[in-house]
């Protein structure tokens, strides 16, 4: 029988602008999908892919942040699709609630979850948000209690590749809440890809600095700036292959009513509970 791999793109509203993100550029407030337009497309995977295997990795910019997210996933669920595995990509802060990990946790085989710091300093630079650090991490925490098994995905850069022992141990206290739950880590230099659709990342949309910002570079390219300002630079470490993911405009773009910057922001509005702290 044979297996195909879907990858789905439902929105891009992620509140995070990790400068190594290849769809930086993306206009996040036109690439949200109704609620029945996403039911279309998966009674399309449905009808289209009978009779095979199906692997579908939702991602896109945190598909957790839909106020329909879990109502979407039991849909999804109904549909009579074969499954080999059914993956969620996230930055890991709207499962700071326990309540929305655990609905979904029941839902999904895997979650793909961004950790790039170990540390809330650090967070903010890379991440250039609001969001909480300690959000991540108690989303980390119930992203191991509550999903079948976590895949962690680390970015080396000039800013945190002398960190990623930390961002390891992170990773591991994390688990603590879950020692069972199967844990896979990827630490990969990221990587840049063109897309139908994607806006080029051009010099007007990305200003040149005069002092070069290295923070979110990938680390190899940082030490080779930084070798231009030094006459005796040390020689690049060289970095794991891999990715940072693969993201695609979704079709048929409309205004994404549910898009803010920061978890603050989200939490006024009333968006998803997933960003609601609760007492």
């Amino acid at each position: 029988m044979k297996t195909v791999h879907i990858v789905f793109k439902p929105l891009y509203s992620c509140p995070h602008r990790c400068g190594f993100c290849h769809v930086l550029g993306t206009p996040r407030r036109e690439t949200y999908l109704s609620t029945a337009r996403v039911r279309e497309v998966f009674d399309w995977i449905e009808a289209r892919f009978a009779g095979c295997r199906v692997e579908l990795d939702i991602s896109g910019g945190e598909f957790a942040l839909r106020t329909d997210a879990v109502e979407l996933a039991q849909y999804l669920r109904t549909r009579r699709i074969r499954w080999t595995s059914l993956v969620l990509d996230t930055m890991g802060v709207p499962f700071a609630d326990p309540e929305l990990a655990r609905a979904l946790g029941a839902l999904f085989t895997k979650a793909h979850v961004s950790v790039h710091a170990p540390d809330g300093d650090l967070h903010r630079a890379i991440s250039r948000s609001r969001t909480r650090f300690e959000d991540l991490s108690a989303g980390l925490e119930n992203l191991f209690r509550h999903f079948p098994a976590v895949f962690t995905n680390t970015a080396i850069l000039a800013a945190n590749h002398d960190r990623l022992p930390d961002i390891a141990r992170f990773v591991l206290s994390a688990r603590r809440a879950r020692p069972q739950t199967p844990l896979y880590s990827l630490f990969c230099l990221p990587v840049y890809r063109r897309y139908p659709g994607c806006p080029e990342r051009t010099a007007s949309a990305f200003p040149v600095r005069t002092t070069p910002d290295l923070s979110c570079r990938p680390a190899a390219s940082a030490m080779q700036a930084r070798a231009s300002e030094k006459p005796a630079p040390s020689s690049p470490r060289p970095g794991s292959p891999g990715s940072c993911g693969t993201t695609a405009p979704s079709p048929e773009p409309s205004r994404d009513p549910i898009y803010a910057g920061d978890s603050s922001s989200f939490r006024r509005r009333g968006g998803n509970p997933g960003w609601r702290r609760r007492g």
